[in-house]
Order: C-alpha cells, then structure tokens, then sequence
C-alpha cells in the first residue's frame, strides 16, 4: 500500500514556504513538486464532477510517481478557492474526490494543513487580492468575493475538521496551528516533519519573498491598479507591459521594494467594525473547534 501525505492549505498558512524551502529537502519522503502535478490537481479542485474513468486516472497517474517511499503532496487549492469570482467547487466535494482517488484500498493517506485566524487570514486574503490588481475596498471584497462565491465558510475549521476525520480518520490528520508555527517555527514544523517520519529540519536558504503591502503602500496600490486590466480589474484601460531589462510594469513592482518600505510601512488592518463583524461571524465555531478538537488553540480565535 502506498503511503500518501497530502498537504492542503489552507492559505496563507506558510505553505509557500514549505514548498520552495523545506519539502524539496526532505530525505524520507518522496515530495513531488506542485509544478509537476499542478494540471491534475487543479482538476481537482475544479472539476465539479469528475467521472469513475477521470478518478480511476488519476489514481494511477500519482502512482506513477511511487518510488519506494511515502509521497508527499502540496497544494492550498484543495482546501479551497477563496479569491475566485464565482462560485467554485465547495470544500466537501475536493475532500470526498480526494477520498475516491486515493481510496483506502490502495493508499495510506493522512491529510496535513494548517489554520489561521480568521480575522487575520482574510485581512491576508485582501492584500493578496490588491497585490493581483483588486481595486475594492476590503467591505466590498468580503461581499463580493467571498460572501457570492460561497467561501466565507471554508473557514468554519469546526466543519472542516469533522468533514476531514469522517472521509480520513482522525488518527491521519495532522493541524498545525498558525500562531504556534510563527512564533516557534523550528519547534512547530519539527513536529509536522516528525509526523511524516522526518527527524529534523533541513537546512536551508531564505529565499527572498515579496512583502505584504502596508497601509500605505496599499491605498497607493488601490489608486494605481486602476489603470490596468487584469482578472482582478477586468475594466482597467490597459494591459501590464514590459520595458526591456526592467520586466513587467506594474503597481505592485513600483510598491513592493525596500525603499518604499523603508520610507513608510505600518501593517494594514481591517477597520473595527470589520474585525468585530467577523469575529462574530466565526465566534460560535471556534468555540466548538476548541471545545471539540484543538483544547490548545489561542485565545484569540474566541474571545
């Protein structure tokens, strides 16, 4: 029987970082870079209906990557699609293709991903949406992104937990809480690398990232985005373009450098109103999530 470690999500939840720096160097599983398998899993996350011949192929094509040792998979797209414009494949439904892809059968999969508070993933969520071209206010991003597309409750981690042990099991799941991997990453991701037989942290390199658009940078960014066509802007009045030796022009090329940052950068937050809204929004399932599953989750997720 295959073993099979499926890393999911959510967003913003580091797993970027794992897949560039940390998966890649790890000796006793066998990690296929989201690169190479990124057609069949976005067939996954898309695809509505996928068909016993569609599910059957993909069985055997991920066990064409089996070399002797557990697969290790990475993709947040299987935890869901929170940026899309209209409604995608729901939560449930990427789970349960998961489940007859990689049926009990033939593999030994345990599902790994992490969680972030809300407030604090949508606040994210909103800054990635600008650094792609979004011109919105942050009322209207929820509304119209997340509230019409339906994912606004992917992050109920109470069902999301409970819809997981029901298809998996809970004894093959692993839920790395955010706030714990930020503020001891060594201690927290030694243990998530553990749990897939790993006996250390790899060494490796920071690979330079973008940094999040502050306050300012942002409402820059909102002004700016305006004047180009994108999926995020589709009624801009002009496509990005390209200088020779400079690359790609675009607000988020002009922002997001040190000298920008250093001139002035203070962290965006929602308003209050906002973050209370929220809150209240995700209040009542969090206190089942700790009640029920995670007794050691931050006191900020429910007070």
């Amino acid at each position: 029987m295959q073993s099979l470690y499926l890393h999911i999500g959510f967003h913003k939840t580091a797993t970027s970082f794992m897949q560039r720096s940390i998966f890649p160097k790890l000796k006793q599983v066998n990690y296929i870079k989201t690169g190479q398998i990124k057609k069949e899993l976005s067939k996954i996350r898309y695809r509505k209906k996928l068909s016993n011949l569609e599910t059957e192929n993909l069985m055997y094509y991920f066990k064409s990557f089996n070399n002797g040792k557990p697969m290790l998979m990475s993709f947040e797209g299987l935890s869901g699609t929170p940026l899309s414009a209209i409604k995608r494949k729901p939560q449930l439904g990427i789970l349960k293709d998961l489940r007859r892809i990689f049926p009990e059968s033939e593999f030994d999969v345990h599902i790994i991903f992490g969680i972030r508070e809300q407030v604090a993933l949508l606040t994210s969520l909103y800054v990635q949406f600008i650094h792609m071209g979004g011109v919105i206010e942050p009322e209207d991003f929820l509304k119209d992104r997340l509230v019409r597309n339906g994912a606004i409750d992917n992050f109920q981690y109470h069902q999301f937990i409970q819809e997981v042990y029901n298809l998996f099991g809970e004894d093959h799941t692993y839920i790395m809480i955010y706030e714990y991997f930020k503020e001891n990453f060594s201690e927290e991701m030694l243990k998530i690398l553990n749990y897939m037989g790993e006996s250390k942290v790899p060494k490796y390199k920071n690979v330079s990232r973008n940094k999040s658009y502050g306050t300012s940078q942002l409402a820059i960014a909102k002004k700016l985005n305006r004047l180009f066509k994108n999926r995020a802007n589709p009624n801009g009045i002009m496509p990005y373009f390209h200088i020779p030796k400079f690359g790609k022009v675009s607000p988020r090329r002009l922002l997001q450098n040190d000298l920008s940052f250093r001139l002035h950068y203070k962290q965006f937050e929602l308003t209050e109103d906002l973050q209370n809204s929220l809150k209240n929004r995700y209040l009542e399932g969090n206190k089942i999530l700790v009640d029920r599953y995670l007794p050691n989750l931050p006191i900020q997720y429910y007070k």
